[in-house]
């Protein structure tokens, strides 16, 4: 899935980036789009192609690999699955706080998960860094994650919600002071006689 990106104006003027052809530059841009948080994404060339050339004749291995000797790109094999990392894309990028974490691991293997907000679902804190053995129980809250919420919050800001009985106690409290507000307010209306004139 596509996402919206930031491109900065410095962009065209860097020194190594002008050394790629124009094609490869726009590849280079829409990887941007394809990469998920963290800046990976599966390299599949022809995936890639359709996604961002679907009417063009272009050499998508080749343009990846002009732009990965420059070291705007990482490629690399993990788990079997052939990975392509952007070079400083967490630098250069401020993807949305509701955006899933990376389903890719870097070229240690090690995931980056975060933790969310139990209300909205964005992320909350720093980054943790997980083996692979890890992250299942990390989504669960099950093994070395079980019940440790606090240890997470002094580690990574995160902050259990108020329970529901709380919550649905403020809401029910705050539509009563709004709803006496406003029927207090059209029956001062109401029973004002000069609310009636239309020169008033």
């Amino acid at each position: 899935m596509a996402r919206a990106r930031n491109i900065k104006p410095s962009f065209f003027q860097n020194e190594d980036i002008v050394e790629l052809s124009c094609e490869a530059r726009l590849l280079f841009i829409g990887l941007w789009t394809l990469a998920d948080r963290e800046g990976r994404l599966e390299n599949r060339p022809k995936k890639i192609k359709m996604s961002l050339f679907p009417a063009d004749e272009i050499n998508v291995s080749e343009l990846l690999s002009n732009i990965h000797k420059l070291g705007f790109i990482k490629l690399y094999n993990i788990n079997e699955t052939d990975v392509i990392q952007i070079t400083n894309f967490s630098k250069h990028q401020s993807p949305h706080g509701l955006e899933k974490d990376s389903e890719l691991p870097d070229e240690n293997g090690i995931y980056t998960v975060y933790n969310r907000n139990p209300k909205n679902k964005t992320t909350v804190g720093k980054p943790i860094y997980l083996q692979q053995d890890q992250v299942e129980d990390f989504y669960n809250k099950t093994g070395q994650f079980a019940g440790n919420s606090t240890d997470l919050k002094g580690e990574n800001g995160f902050a259990p919600s108020n329970t529901s009985a709380e919550n649905n106690t403020n809401t029910s409290q705050e539509q009563v002071r709004n709803s006496f507000i406003t029927v207090s307010n059209s029956d001062r209306n109401a029973l004002n006689p000069d609310s009636l004139n239309p020169e008033s």
